[in-house]
């Protein structure tokens, strides 16, 4: 073995593939490992190497006291619904890189994890949500994409981190057209807080065009914009359920739902 500071030279044949490995040690992980020349590529404990004619190349592996990382699952109404998230670390998985399953009160214990940033993701279960992400014990908060269902957060050296990730059933909020008089007038609405939605056109003539519903995340301000056309003017805007505001000046609204709440906005 060697302590800090400590290195080792060995010869190896050019020409063909090596591989260097450091074993496990409790109480430390491997926060880098990196050669300065040669063709090399890491892979979690191991570093591969090509050495050429006359090479000499230096592989340094850097170790931290390693952390523990706790997922925990809450679900919002808990109803057995299982939930299976896909570890996208790349040179760092929290462990092995397979994916885990968790049930409401279910929690997952990674231990011998190295400090640096690491990045979940749920995969979608139909009528749910990821709704608020909580990591405590480590750097700084968890960073939340609700919509694509990732969150991202920090292990420093020896940290214990708790992540309570919490899933709610979807809310629906109904987005309804009333011009005045009834006219074929395409009005596009579209959304700052809603990830990925195209303009959608809504007209009141009379018809059924003239509403359409989304899906959204609880608990998460949402927002929906209109794009007035020339020669109209949006007099009001109201919702009938969740907590909402109107801004004249923006032509928005921003509404937030309760779990499996339904509203619709006018």
């Amino acid at each position: 073995g060697l302590a800090d500071g400590q290195s080792v030279t060995f010869p190896v044949t050019t020409g063909r593939l090596h591989d260097i490995e450091e074993l496990p040690q409790a109480g430390w992980a491997i926060s880098s490992a990196t050669c300065d020349r040669g063709l090399w590529l890491r892979d979690r404990r191991l570093i591969f190497f090509f050495a050429t004619p006359g090479q000499h190349i230096t592989c340094t592996f850097v170790n931290e006291t390693a952390g523990t990382v706790t997922i925990r699952k809450v679900a919002e109404p808990a109803d057995g619904e299982q939930f299976t998230f896909d570890d996208w670390g790349d040179t760092r998985p929290l462990g092995d890189g397979d994916p885990f399953v968790l049930g409401d009160g279910g929690e997952q214990v990674f231990t011998g994890v190295a400090p640096g940033d690491y990045l979940l993701q749920e995969r979608p279960e139909p009528g749910w949500a990821l709704g608020a992400v909580t990591c405590t014990g480590g750097p700084g908060p968890a960073l939340v994409d609700h919509y694509d269902e990732v969150f991202e957060f920090s292990v420093g050296p020896g940290d214990d981190v708790v992540c309570t990730v919490t899933n709610v059933l979807i809310g629906h909020l109904t987005i309804r057209k009333d011009a005045r008089p009834n006219d074929d007038q395409l009005f596009r609405f579209s959304s700052h807080t809603i990830p990925g939605l195209s303009p959608f056109p809504l007209t009141d003539d009379g018809g059924e065009a003239n509403q359409v519903t989304l899906d959204i995340v609880p608990g998460i301000p949402t927002d929906i914009y209109e794009l007035v056309p020339e020669g109209w003017t949006l007099s009001d805007a109201t919702c009938d359920a969740g907590d909402w505001t109107y801004s004249p000046e923006s032509h928005a609204v921003t509404v937030t739902l309760l779990v499996d709440q339904a509203a619709t906005c006018t």
